[in-house]
């Protein structure tokens, strides 16, 4: 899988589509998420996985699990700050 600059081949976009997927049916039964928009969440999480392309990562269970990762360390900061 193959992007130029910020544009993804139609196979790595259906990678980040499935990472994306991995990764919110696993986030969206974290009763950690509970507090937060599931529409902000979604966007993040959108966020980080194309980072994580950006980066290299295009492998869809490895980019899910990187994704989770974040996505649970930042709201886990988010919810102690706040």
């Amino acid at each position: 899988m193959h992007f130029r600059g910020n544009e993804f081949e139609p196979e790595t976009i259906g990678q980040l589509t499935k990472a994306f997927g991995l990764a919110w049916n696993y986030l969206s039964n974290d009763p950690s998420r509970a507090f937060i928009s599931e529409d902000l969440a979604r966007e993040d999480l959108a966020l980080i996985i194309l980072d994580l392309a950006n980066a290299g990562e295009h492998d869809c269970k490895r980019s899910a699990n990187a994704a989770i990762i974040r996505m649970r360390e930042r709201y886990t900061v988010a919810r102690r700050v706040g």
